[in-house]
């Protein structure tokens, strides 16, 4: 049936809706293949003829699995498909093509005909490319951007990474993409499959990883953003290979790698946009650490490094607040001194009082617990916050105290090992109807701390919530 004029410009011709056979294998013939191959989901390349089966465009369509043959009559006859594309200018295969048309409808392009459709094609297909590179480099420029944004809420890396593999996998029409974060021995894995993808990989996968990535960062750095694996990697329980690496370093440690699957053999487009999407991931990680750094500062002593009084602070104001919600909660501070500590200081010296500072801590830090907050308060005293969220048991924060005692106790300082450290506590707990206000938990708690010094030093003494 045949169509109305109005309606050519809206034809949708369905895969290898067009049969072509190319005839001469030499450069022509191998200009109009590589053109072709692109117009794959249009065209059907039946075969490609010369005599000479080494020909430039013969070998191609080898690599292709496209067929070949070195008999032109032969192919010709056979031929039963909608174009021929003569690029030999011979007339002895102008007179062959006529000789075996089978069909009035099969169209013939040779000799000046021929070398048009090369250009037009050629050229259209150029500035497609233009506008496809540069749309991917734009798409690539917006995730990039978003990743900025990312940094600016203070995001964790794991964060920054998620979103980026995202951005990269869309920007270069990735097929499939995978991101590891290594953290010690684990491995956390996230990324775009069509299969489902567990959360951690077997520790085998990260050693692996650090093995064969381990001297990347040492390589042409100026240069070296990316990696084109060979053999490609096969990730374990997905099973599936993976031949485009980008591994991230924060300083010497290999912290990322980020796995992509890339149609056919990569452009140079495509490596510009790698090197771009790696340089620019290395320079967020990079600001994300200093971020993290900076933050650590802030809260955190540069001695001991537990918490400072600001944080603790803060932190007070929010346990408060929390308790306060909770029928049965209950909060316990405890406030600590080192017992005599200034004439450690004027016998041995502030290097040695610096380490019996740091023993202390550590020792501390050891008897609470991971959801416990210790700060400095100043000089030789600090204080902790323990929370029970449905009320201490029993005798449970002298319990701590005492063990936290004992162990200061069993401090010995190798430079100076006649030094005997022993702390004052003082403990106080409130439950959630008597925390008026966090400050009055403190106040309470330095109360027993002098209590304790009254009583000898070296000991806890506890206010219980009969005594407020």
């Amino acid at each position: 049936m045949k169509k109305r004029p109005e309606e050519f410009a809206t034809i949708k011709l369905k895969k290898g809706d067009i049969h072509v056979l190319i005839v001469g294998g030499g450069q022509g013939g191998l200009a109009i293949l590589n053109i072709f191959k692109r117009c794959q989901d249009l065209i059907y390349i039946d075969r490609i003829v010369d005599l000479d089966s080494n020909a430039p465009a013969i070998e191609a369509a080898r690599a292709y699995n496209i067929p070949t043959s070195t008999s032109t009559e032969s192919s010709i006859a056979e031929f039963d498909g909608d174009i021929i594309i003569d690029v030999t200018g011979h007339t002895s295969v102008s007179a062959i093509i006529q000789k075996w048309k089978k069909r009035p409808n099969i169209e013939v392009i040779s000799g000046n005909s021929a070398r048009l459709l090369f250009d037009i094609v050629c050229h259209y297909y150029k500035d497609r490319g233009t506008i496809q590179a540069q749309n991917f480099r734009l798409d690539l420029l917006d995730s990039m951007l978003d990743i900025s944004l990312k940094l600016e809420s203070h995001n964790h890396a794991s964060d920054i990474l998620q979103h980026a593999i995202h951005g990269i996998h869309s920007s270069l029409l990735a097929r499939k993409s995978l991101a590891f974060i290594l953290n010690e021995d684990e491995c956390q894995s996230f990324g775009i499959l069509d299969t489902s993808i567990p959360e951690k990989m077997p520790p085998e996968f990260a050693s692996e990883l650090q093995h064969r990535f381990q001297d990347f960062d040492q390589r042409d750095t100026q240069h070296q953003h990316f990696e084109l694996l060979k053999p490609a990697i096969t990730v374990p329980l997905i099973n599936h290979q993976f031949e485009v690496a980008m591994p991230l370093f924060n300083e010497n440690t290999l912290i990322a790698v980020l796995l992509m699957q890339l149609d056919g053999n990569i452009s140079k487009d495509e490596k510009k946009l790698l090197t771009v999407a790696a340089t620019h991931l290395r320079l967020t990680l990079k600001a994300l650490a200093g971020h993290q750094r900076l933050e650590a500062e802030a809260i955190h002593d540069v001695l001991t490094n537990s918490y400072n009084r600001r944080y603790f602070d803060s932190r007070l104001e929010q346990e408060v607040a929390r308790i306060k919600r909770l029928p049965d909660g209950q909060l316990s501070c405890m406030f600590f001194d080192l017992d005599h500590f200034k004439p450690i200081n004027d016998l041995h010296g502030h290097q040695i009082g610096d380490k019996v500072l740091q023993a202390v801590v550590d020792k501390i830090q050891h008897a609470l617990r991971n959801y416990d907050t210790l700060a400095r308060f100043g000089g030789d005293e600090f204080v902790a916050l323990l929370p029970f969220d449905e009320g201490a048991p029993k005798g449970i924060p002298e319990k701590i105290g005492q063990r936290i005692l004992k162990s200061i106790q069993s401090i010995r300082i190798t430079e100076a090992p006649s030094v005997n450290i022993t702390v004052s506590i003082g403990l106080a707990t409130l439950n959630a109807e008597q925390l008026i206000d966090g400050m009055r938990l403190v106040q309470l708690a330095d109360e027993a701390l002098y209590k304790a010094k009254k009583q000898g030093r070296n000991c806890v003494h506890a206010l219980s919530i009969e005594e407020d």
